[in-house]
């Protein structure tokens, strides 16, 4: 039977809702990113500003260790530029041979959203999974096939990869970092929590184990 007026009203309700959320979530991702890239590719002008804070004596190792903190960032965004080129690539050519209708869009939305850790994935495949049952079960299963494959291929194949030759980071960490700084600062946080542990990293390692402790340690 036809959808009654409350019922379209409320589907229009929460697919306005749902694309509310990922306006925002991209919004989100994308101030991220530029702050990251601004640090990571010209942080002259922030150490010096951040230079001025610290006493004389210590300044050149903090130098140091900030300059090892923005290599360590471009790395990771390197690596995570990587992983999600691969996401979309994938998932494009995934959809494509489903015949899902809008592929590389969807390609470029799972590709963009594989940057939000664990909520990623599942916005980026809803978008692809309406569209694709819109074109009957059959092809909404097939997607649904491809995005379980791509999601598992990069949590067991490309992620591994990408971290062994950028920024390696145990992964325990980086959940309890996720899961810590999602509940503070919600979606922003989630954002934010591996690049910061990652630097933090890079910190205690410089100040805390190699200078106070006394260890030898490689903090890039």
């Amino acid at each position: 039977s036809p959808l009654g007026p409350s019922q379209g009203l409320g589907i229009f309700s929460k697919v306005t809702g749902f694309a509310s959320s990922l306006f925002v979530t991209a919004v989100d991702v994308l101030i991220v990113l530029i702050m990251a890239l601004y640090f990571a590719v010209s942080p002259d002008a922030y150490i010096k500003g951040l230079l001025l804070l610290v006493p004389k004596a210590q300044s050149a190792r903090v130098e140091e260790v900030f300059r090892a903190s923005a290599r360590t960032l471009r790395y990771w965004l390197l690596g995570q530029a990587i992983a999600m080129l691969l996401v979309g690539i994938l998932t494009t050519v995934g959809l494509r041979i489903a015949h899902v209708p809008l592929a590389f869009v969807l390609g470029v939305i799972s590709g963009a959203l594989d940057f939000v850790p664990f909520f990623g994935p599942i916005a980026g495949a809803l978008p692809g999974l309406l569209i694709a049952l819109g074109s009957g079960p059959m092809t909404g299963l097939y997607a649904l096939i491809v995005y379980v494959v791509v999601h598992q291929l990069k949590n067991h194949v490309i992620t591994p990869l990408v971290q062994r030759e950028v920024v390696l980071m145990p992964p325990a960490l980086v959940v309890l970092a996720i899961v810590v700084f999602g509940l503070l600062f919600g979606i922003l946080g989630i954002l934010v929590a591996t690049p910061l542990t990652a630097v933090a990293m890079v910190w205690i390692k410089a100040f805390y184990v190699h200078d106070t402790l006394g260890k030898p340690v490689d903090v890039t």
